[in-house]
């Protein structure tokens, strides 16, 4: 490695070294070209001891090789690109990114490279203030409908994707709809808890108002969700308008599940695929041993309490 002030077979100069090189000049009256000879330095780095105490910033000047992430570079790079003509939260993430080139090609390097590598390479946003949510197994889930662009019978449509996630597992459901609709709300949690195999003691929403109002800051829940609470047990938690962010964890589902653009057949194709990818992200595992929501799974099991086996709904919507 080429770094300024490093010369040869001496290395990089360290304090220690700087302090020895300032008391044989200023105390001892060693002259720049004997400390050069004594220390095995350039005189250019015996005057930059002299005039600067130290520690020195060191920067790498070129760039270190990647004999595993190199072949691949050239790919990453386009699907940046590409991104910038996708649905903006349709995009790569750095995990979509891992993923693909141990499908596609066969990668064998560690998710953590392809991170880095992502960090460094993709536009930066201005930086902002965000705080990590940390949830018990079996207590917090999170629902939300997301917008995201398929082809379906070779045509880009606009479909509303119902989202749901444990909070501690991270375990996911997605389903796509034609339409947000209040039917659609009450429908994919019923799908969400006979995939899950039970029922979290929270969820928690944005204000839909497929499910209810505003009444003075406060939302007031719909009959029909109320009736879903109850056969279900389980509680609606309710972010402060405006605050979508406090759920944290869903809008990740569309560039996970969705990037590159799928094509379908139809919807109900879709449908099964989503199903069919949520079961054998389940089955993950990072870095040889099984992925954190597969090791978080069984928390969240044991949490479930008498909820656990969910419970038959016979309500009716169609609104």
């Amino acid at each position: 490695m080429s770094t300024a002030g490093s010369e040869g077979s001496g290395g990089m100069v360290k304090v220690a070294e700087i302090e020895r090189i300032r008391w044989r000049h200023f105390r001892e009256g060693v002259s720049v070209r004997g400390l050069a000879r004594e220390f095995q330095r350039s005189r250019r780095t015996i005057r930059r001891a002299l005039a600067d105490p130290g520690p020195w910033e060191y920067r790498r000047q070129r760039r270190r090789p990647c004999p595993v992430l190199d072949p691949v570079a050239k790919v990453i790079e386009g699907w940046l690109e590409q991104d910038q003509l996708a649905p903006r939260k349709q995009r790569h993430t750095a995990h979509r990114i891992y993923e693909r080139l141990v499908a596609e090609y066969g990668f064998r390097g560690g998710e953590s490279s392809v991170r880095r590598w992502a960090r460094e390479h993709r536009p930066k946003p201005r930086g902002t203030l965000t705080l990590p949510l940390a949830h018990d197994p079996g207590v917090d889930a999170q629902f939300d409908f997301g917008e995201a662009q398929v082809r379906l019978a070779g045509e880009l449509v606009k479909l509303q994707l119902f989202c749901g996630r444990l909070a501690h597992s991270t375990r996911d459901v997605v389903w796509a709809y034609r339409r947000q609709t209040r039917a659609a709300w009450l429908e994919g949690h019923v799908h969400a808890f006979a995939s899950w195999g039970g029922v979290p003691e929270r969820g928690w929403y944005d204000n839909p108002s497929q499910l209810g109002r505003l009444r003075e800051g406060t939302f007031v829940a719909c009959e029909e969700f109320l009736g879903l609470q109850s056969a279900y047990g389980f509680r609606a938690h309710y972010c402060n308008p405006g605050a979508g962010w406090e759920k944290g964890l869903v809008g990740y589902m569309r560039r996970n599940y969705l990037t590159p653009v799928p094509a379908f057949a139809n919807l109900e194709e879709l449908n099964r695929w989503l199903g069919q990818r949520a079961r054998r992200r389940r089955r993950g595992t990072a870095r040889g041993r099984p992925a954190r929501w597969a090791r978080s799974w069984p928390r969240s099991v044991r949490c479930w309490g008498h909820c656990r086996s969910g419970s038959s709904w016979p309500a009716q919507c169609t609104r």
